[in-house]
């Protein structure tokens, strides 16, 4: 293992939580609409299971996929704008926090459903 991996994983999981934090800030003023539900405390689970997810591996999540998304390459700009409900966001502002889905980046969504990834799979 090169001994770089363990910090730059830290970075990630880091990178993670300030953005579910932001993700949170902009709920609590109002400018993030809809369903949202935060994976704080959770974003080490994404960064570890990536390192075993292969590139042409398919990833599914329920409803705290932020993480997810991130951990397979989605940038966090373009999530931004999606919980925002902005036409540049990951899917057009249409699908929010509880929908989003990126098959660009094998990320094959998000949903409200808890255990609705694998009849999706």
């Amino acid at each position: 293992m090169d001994g770089s991996q363990p910090l730059a994983d830290l970075r990630q999981v880091w990178r993670m939580r300030a953005f579910e934090e932001r993700v949170r800030e902009l709920r609590l003023a109002g400018d993030a609409v809809g369903s949202i539900h935060l994976g704080i405390g959770q974003e080490g689970v994404a960064v570890g299971a990536s390192a075993l997810v292969g590139p042409d591996d398919a990833v599914f999540a329920t409803y705290r996929g932020h993480s997810w998304a991130i951990a397979c390459g989605v940038e966090p700009e373009k999530l931004f704008a999606e919980i925002l409900g902005r036409a540049t966001g990951i899917n057009g502002g249409r699908g929010g926090s509880a929908h989003l889905t990126a098959p660009g980046h094998r990320f094959f969504g998000e949903n409200s459903i808890v255990g609705a990834g694998a009849p999706i799979a």
